[in-house]
């Protein structure tokens, strides 16, 4: 488990008996002098192991002690306020240590306030790219060539920037085919006076911002938001969208009135491709609101509905049941790599559900610096099956192709050791 912080990184080895050895030094990975904003590990020149890649924030916060105010009133300073610093990639050497590879695989040179990254398959030619959002800042988009070097090209691909050109205070991101063309779209959630942004992927990574037209915004423009979750909350095949708010300053409410410290979270219902906010129906567990940051979507007592749990700033955590009245069928794949990574991240899946398939990928590392969905979960609406499912492993040449009979059953797959 690798947790970055503000200060020395930690990367705690399982030991195999319940005990964890802590060794980010030994490893190569402890970036002592760093301020940690995400993090992922994905397998980026496809040699069986997992490479991690680390987002930083800003350098010396605290030393430099800037003072602001707003209305009169104390406030935070803003990422402008301080130095951008650059994110480190460690190459995994096979043997538990990592290499700093930053410079040498096209990574490196550009400083930036990393809020949020996420390493997939955008343009689907097998190998996984890397989007790194950021706050007042263009994003990066590094393309994979195949062998683990990177070319940045964000702002030819549509991604560094929302439809105005403006460069968003970014907080989270995650990717999902949202519109059901086979390709990964992403959200970026923003921070208060600005609208998050829905970039649709057109094919081979080319994005457009398409956040108005498809009501992916609606009612968050005031709001600090946070986590964000693209999953399949009613099970009917395809992906909704849940957003954790909140702001980053208690006093917030002195002299904004459109928004608070807390406010209620965002449940936005997928209805052929466009966006609805159910979020006062949906969210009624929901009775005293907090400050979200960090979020997850998993189901939480295996019963095929996926549950929420929000990481809250100065207060316990929130989980959130997901009780949807009338869910559909459903099926869940954890798939364990011999070849490929253990943990099978940057596997791709697709599902053949009658005449709608649906795409995955199993991914390490989305949300608001946050990690979760290695089991991979499909909705299947009314059908009760038989299925078709193909499995591209990043280690292995050729789909795997698997019938299944029928949904509502958790399925484990081993990736074969031929070639």
């Amino acid at each position: 488990m690798f947790v970055n912080n503000f200060g020395p990184n930690r990367f705690y080895q399982n030991q195999g008996d319940g005990t964890f050895l802590e060794m980010a030094d030994s490893a190569g990975v402890s970036c002592p002098d760093q301020m940690g904003a995400g993090a992922t590990f994905f397998d980026a020149d496809k040699d069986g192991f997992l490479d991690l890649y680390v987002g930083h924030y800003v350098r010396d916060p605290i030393s430099k002690n800037v003072k602001r105010t707003t209305d009169g009133y104390p406030s935070y300073p803003g990422p402008l306020d301080f130095t951008a610093e650059t994110d480190r990639f460690f190459l995994n050497l096979g043997d538990g240590t990592f290499r700093d590879s930053t410079q040498e695989r096209g990574l490196g040179g550009i400083a930036t306030t990393t809020m949020s990254l996420v390493a997939a398959d955008f343009d689907d030619d097998g190998d996984d790219d890397l989007l790194v959002v950021n706050d007042v800042e263009r994003n990066l988009f590094y393309i994979n060539d195949g062998k683990g070097f990177f070319e940045e090209s964000a702002i030819s691909r549509g991604i560094a920037f929302d439809g105005n050109g403006r460069r968003n205070g970014n907080m989270g991101v995650d990717v999902a085919d949202f519109d059901g063309n086979g390709t990964l779209d992403v959200f970026t959630t923003t921070f208060s006076n600005e609208y998050p942004v829905l970039y649709s992927n057109s094919g081979n990574a080319i994005f457009s911002d398409v956040t108005v037209a498809k009501g992916a915004g609606a009612g968050l423009f005031p709001h600090a938001n946070w986590g964000v979750a693209f999953i399949d909350l009613d099970n009917d095949c395809d992906k909704d969208l849940f957003v954790c708010n909140g702001h980053t300053d208690p006093m917030v409410s002195s002299w904004a009135f459109t928004t608070a410290w807390k406010v209620p979270n965002t449940f936005f219902l997928n209805e052929n491709g466009k966006f609805s906010d159910i979020s006062k129906r949906a969210l009624e567990q929901e009775k005293s609101p907090e400050s979200g940051r960090g979020m997850i979507a998993e189901d939480l007592d295996n019963n095929g509905a996926i549950d929420i749990a929000i990481l809250n700033s100065n207060a316990p955590p929130t989980i959130l049941k997901n009780e949807t009245i009338g869910i559909g069928n459903w099926i869940r794949i954890r798939l364990i790599g011999r070849r490929s990574p253990r943990d099978a991240i940057g596997t791709r899946l697709r599902l053949v559900n009658g005449s709608k398939p649906q795409i995955s990928q199993v991914i390490s590392g989305r949300s608001y610096q946050s990690s979760f969905g290695q089991t991979i979960h499909f909705g299947l609406g009314e059908s009760v099956g038989p299925f078709e499912l193909e499995i591209r492993w990043p280690n292995t040449a050729g789909d795997q192709k698997i019938s299944i009979e029928s949904g509502n059953q958790t399925i484990v797959i081993v990736e074969p050791l031929v070639k």
